[in-house]
């Protein structure tokens, strides 16, 4: 997943914190963005997170993502049992 932060007047938010919750508000990664005001982290499992960029001096921001798919499901081909 690739987050990117920017500034009102465009700049990039280099050197922001940046972490993603699930919805207990556990966090699923996190890091720091950089100079063009990027970060990545693997993709988690399918559902909701929460994305928060904070370049500090009040600077913060969030955002909902969806991570699309199912989760972990029983092969159909598989027997319960």
């Amino acid at each position: 997943v690739h987050v990117e932060g920017y500034f009102d007047d465009d700049t990039a938010a280099a050197g922001a914190r940046v972490w993603v919750e699930d919805a207990a508000r556990k966090r699923v990664g996190e890091g720091v963005m950089d100079e063009k005001g990027r970060w990545s982290f693997p993709s988690p499992p399918p559902g909701r997170y929460r994305v928060v960029v904070d370049a500090g001096d009040g600077h913060r921001a969030s955002s909902h993502i969806t991570i699309p798919g199912t989760p972990a499901a029983v092969d159909p081909g598989e027997e319960k049992g």
